[in-house]
């Protein structure tokens, strides 16, 4: 920003979270993460019960953000394009799954990890095992922690960080 300000040229940092499918047609390349993890529920009939608290952002939206903020007068802007609506993968998502006809077992992270190495090799018909070694670096640990999230808009800690340093 410091060069935004010497030369009189305006900047744009944009912090850009989990992108995800179009709000009209809802497709979402499925050779990412999220996508493999629940095609996991078709290949192995398992899905992890994970600690999370997803904030994803669909493709659009991001897109119109962008724009907004590119086009905008201001001098210089830094912003962080998220959505402000997070949900629990647990507790939200895997029965949202399953009352859309998913049928799949609901298993601990390391469980799940051992079920999917166990698993078919052919990543034709079983394309998470292609993502293996970084799913058992992310979930197979001996502690297991749910993911820390921290807003970085005027400083301050997300909800589940300041509960944690109450503890």
């Amino acid at each position: 920003m410091a060069a935004s300000k010497a030369t009189g040229m305006r900047a744009r940092i944009l912090r850009v979270g989990q992108i995800v499918a179009g709000t009209t047609r809802g497709v979402w390349n499925d050779t990412e993460v999220i996508p493999l993890i629940i095609k996991s529920a078709l290949t192995i009939g398992v899905l992890p019960k994970l600690q999370q608290s997803p904030s994803w952002t669909p493709v659009d939206v991001v897109a119109q953000a962008v724009i907004e903020i590119t086009l905008s007068d201001a001098e210089s802007i830094v912003a962080n394009v998220t959505n402000a609506k997070t949900f629990s993968w647990t507790k939200d998502l895997l029965p949202a799954l399953m009352e859309a006809g998913f049928e799949f077992e609901e298993v601990g992270p390391k469980e799940w990890v051992r079920r999917l190495a166990a698993s078919s090799d052919d990543v034709v018909v079983n394309p998470p095992k292609k993502l293996l070694d970084f799913f058992a670096s992310k979930y197979d640990k001996h502690i297991f922690a749910p993911s820390r999230t921290y807003e970085t808009v005027n400083h301050v800690l997300s909800e589940s960080h300041k509960a944690e340093g109450r503890k």
